[in-house]
């Protein structure tokens, strides 16, 4: 061998070596806190033996012979999986992000140090019952007894990331408050934060008429969750309307709402949680008398903003010999960081949840004082405003950062940082006249989560309502079956009873003229059981007909686009509905608004006859809004022009519609107006008629169709424009490849659009990207639990480079599911692991 190869052959050497532990090393470093999920480990604080059976699927089933232990391994195997993801969700939730991001996040710390959530989480663990508190001790002490065990890096790659860049993370004992604080968060989720500016800026910009046209009524056509019949009792609601303001009142309250546009108030890491996405949920359950089996089946799907890792872990909870000292037996969908289960079934019944959508917000208008800006008026006196200080610690700050929150008797004074960011929003020369105050129903200690695990727990209707009967926030339609063949549903909450108003616009807080009176009675809320129809479907349109019902519950729930679909799929049915029935109704992509506005399409003339062409596939199109489908691409590119055409002309830019469920409802009407104001375009000297938008809008549709995706129309692809990307919360925009390469996942074409029962949102401002998705999905199956499926978006372990990371992305994506593995056979039957947790001696 020459000299000269034996020096190659050594310098290959050295570089492969170095290559193998630089591998070696990259490997171990990544792979650090991946959990052990099989043999025997010694904890602290069991009191007997617990199993812990992850299926082939990654699903932990746990088996405990007492209720402490059973929660116990729940917390453990939550901190196993997902500990980054409950730091950083109890972080988020008590306004302290900026102990280790620094003035980064300090935005959204303040805004959330409004709340108070933490400290109002604090007081609802005080409320709680002996058995719920027994919960919640004992899966705090689970998680503990997991995070004592193991190094930050151990328990996240995050926090290994973090340590890098000299961020030095001490893992703080988790705590019962922080148990149950995140609960708040999705509670805020669903809260309407100051839609009324939003309300008053149309009103403002289009007039009383405009406003209407935009927001059009109930259909009478669609489906309500509970039928005339049912409830028995009628009233009429006066609509809201814009009164009590001066000039000057109403000056500030259009400043306040355009500055809102322009300060994105909201946090944008909140957006980019998920938080906002406004996604709506399904669920619907049909009878024994409508089923093939002669037993109910049950079907959930709620859509949420986009997360990775996901929201929900899925598990299995049984107590080894069910008796009354164990009483637990039950799977479904749990969020980590909080015990029990959310959504899924235990050994007598099960439920699903969507977002009931009632108005439980209001923003008042506060005069202040302008010699003391902590006063504000009341009946013609000034009142003391409540004030609270908040310190937060700021990484790489000597002092902490500190605000003062205010509140009046309406709510949380919400001028101060929150929408115009100043404090106790002064201007340049003075001090502000106005504030404005946001009510909200829980902005008290709540009771909720005690009401969740009295769900889990129940064994009958009368048990299920008696639980709700704490869910005193939180916005869910509640839905119910059992094995004994009863079907039910109930909307709890505390729903407000308004002295005056609907809701909709800001009102005058300095008299008593819009305060809450009250709430409405928990017995006389929204319910019904064993409806004859057989069936109830609910789909975030309203509960009751207006008129039918003695209460205002809102004016702006979901104008039931999907609530009609799967209505008219189970009505359908004449064979027997069956558990395959219900999968294809809960991943149907029919767009009914697609049906109703392609007619108007048929005879119009192109000057492009190729347009004309592409045209002419719409009309024998089933409005599948499938991802392989080109008609479904055709169609939604034209959606954008048709809402820009027809409304930028006559909206400002914070106005222009994104084309949700009222959007569709407000063309709807407008296509049968061929002369409607709405289709002149302002911008040119002519007349335009409903016709000429209708044509110009396909035209440039077909146009940038062929830029994007090609001149041959029959290989556009719906799914090439309509993409998910999961993007991790905290980590997923980094700027750095490498780190976004380990944390992301997609994008990823799916199915799917804005109004189809199978939702994945997109917005028209910012097409084609979905925002929000079915996050999971269950089918229940009342005659054989074991029979039941499931699956959620994106999969089990936290640790992106865990092999359950991902793995339910792809079967989400194309509508597979996996069985729920209800029995400990079933869990045992394929790949499994066993973990054995033992008392320490």
């Amino acid at each position: 061998m020459s000299k000269t190869v034996k020096r190659f052959v050594i310098s290959l050497t050295v570089l492969v070596v170095i290559a193998l532990i630089l591998g070696g090393a990259f490997f171990w470093f990544t792979r650090q806190d991946f959990p052990d999920t099989d043999g025997s480990v010694q904890v602290t604080g069991l009191i007997q033996p617990v199993e812990i059976v992850r299926d082939e699927y990654g699903v932990a089933h746990i088996y405990a012979s007492t209720p402490e232990d059973l929660f116990f391994a729940e917390g453990y195997v939550h901190a196993q999986e997902r500990f980054w993801q409950m730091e950083f969700q109890r972080r988020t939730a008590s306004g302290r992000l900026s102990e280790i991001f620094g003035e980064t996040t300090l935005g959204t710390d303040k805004y959330l140090r409004h709340f108070g959530f933490y400290e109002l989480t604090r007081q609802s663990y005080e409320m709680l019952n002996e058995e719920a508190r027994r919960i919640v001790d004992a899966y705090t002490t689970g998680v503990n007894a997991y995070i004592s065990t193991r190094k930050p890096a151990q328990l996240g790659l995050e926090y290994a990331l973090l340590g890098l860049q000299g961020v030095d993370i001490e893992i703080e004992p988790w705590t019962p408050v922080d148990s149950m604080v995140w609960a708040e968060m999705m509670i805020y989720d669903q809260a309407s934060q100051w839609g009324e500016l939003d309300n008053i800026d149309l009103l403002a910009a289009v007039g009383e008429q405009g406003y209407a046209d935009l927001n059009p009524s109930y259909r009478p056509d669609r489906p309500v969750i509970i039928s005339t019949e049912d409830l028995g009792k009628t009233t009429n609601v006066n609509p809201g309307q814009l009164t009590g303001f001066n000039a000057m009142e109403l000056e500030y309250l259009l400043a306040q709402s355009r500055g809102l546009e322009a300060s994105q108030s909201s946090p944008a890491l909140l957006a980019e949680l998920g938080f906002g996405a406004l996604g709506g949920s399904n669920s619907f359950v049909v009878s024994g008398s409508k089923t093939a089996t002669g037993k109910p089946l049950l079907a959930n799907d709620p859509h949420m903003g986009i997360s990775t890792p996901s929201l929900w872990y899925e598990i299995g909870m049984h107590c080894v010999e069910k008796s009354p000292e164990c009483i637990y037996n039950f799977r479904g969908f749990s969020l980590p960081g909080v015990p029990g289960i959310l959504i899924g079934h235990n050994d007598r019944l099960a439920w699903g949840l969507t977002n009931a959508a009632f108005d439980a917000e209001d923003v008042f208008v506060e005069r202040i004082n302008p010699e003391n800006p902590n006063q504000y008026e009341v009946n013609g006196k000034w009142e003391d405003m409540l004030l609270r200080r908040e310190e937060i610690i700021v990484r790489g700050q000597d002092e902490p950062e500190v605000i003062l929150v205010r509140s009046t008797r309406n709510g949380l004074v919400i001028t101060d940082y929150m929408v115009d960011q100043d404090q106790f929003a002064y201007t340049s020369d003075e001090l502000q006249l106005y504030a404005l105050s946001y009510a909200w129903t829980a902005l008290e200690p709540i009771r909720s989560l005690e009401a969740v695990l009295g769900v889990i727990q129940a064994q009958n209707w009368n048990e299920f309502s008696e639980a709700l009967r704490f869910f005193d926030a939180g916005k869910q339609n509640w839905l119910y079956a059992d094995v004994d063949g009863n079907i039910g549903y109930i909307m709890p909450g505390k729903v407000p009873m308004r002295a005056g108003g609907d809701g909709s616009l800001p009102v005058p807080g300095w008299n008593d003229d819009y305060i809450w009176t009250g709430f409405i009675p928990y017995e006389e809320l929204p319910r019904t059981f064993n409806p004859a129809q057989g069936f109830i479907a609910t789909a975030n349109n309203p509960q009751v007909r207006a008129g039918d019902y003695p209460y205002l519950i809102s004016t702006s729930q979901y104008r039931g686009q999907r609530a009609q679909r799967i209505t008219g799929l189970i009505q359908n049915d004449t064979d027997g509905v069956t558990l395959e029935d219900m999968i294809a109704i809960q991943t149907d992509n029919q767009s009914l608004p697609a049906l109703e506005i392609i007619p108007y399409l048929k005879d119009l003339r192109f000057d492009d006859p190729l347009a004309g062409l592409a045209r002419d596939r719409l009309l024998s199109w089933d409005a599948q809004m499938r991802m392989d489908s080109p008609e479904a691409a055709i169609f939604n590119i034209f959606w954008v022009h048709l809402l820009a055409d027809t409304f930028h002309d006559q909206l400002p830019a914070s106005q222009y519609p994104g084309g949700n469920h009222k959007d569709a409802d407000a063309v709807y009407f407008l296509l049968q107006q061929p002369d409607s104001p709405w289709w002149d375009d302002l911008a040119t000297p002519e007349t335009e008629s409903r016709d000429d938008i209708l044509i110009g809008a396909f035209q440039s549709a077909y146009a940038e169709g062929v830029e994007k995706l090609g001149a041959d129309v029959g290989e556009w692809r719906w799914g090439e424009l309509h993409t998910i990307y999961y993007q991790h919360a905290t980590l997923g925009r980094s700027g750095i490849s490498l780190i976004e390469n380990l944390f992301n996942r997609g994008p990823f074409p799916t199915h799917g659009s804005e109004t189809v029962v199978q939702k994945t949102c997109w917005s028209a401002t910012s097409p084609y990207q979905v925002r929000c998705i079915p996050a999971l999905r269950q089918v229940i199956d009342l005659g054989d639990l074991s029979n039941s499926r499931m699956v959620h978006s994106v999969g089990q372990s936290g640790h992106p480079m865990h092999p359950q990371y991902d793995n339910f992305i792809e079967a989400w994506r194309t509508f597979e599911y996996h069985p729920s593995n209800w029995l400990r056979t079933q869990a045992e039957a394929g790949s499994h692991d066993l973990l054995i947790l033992e008392p320490t001696p």
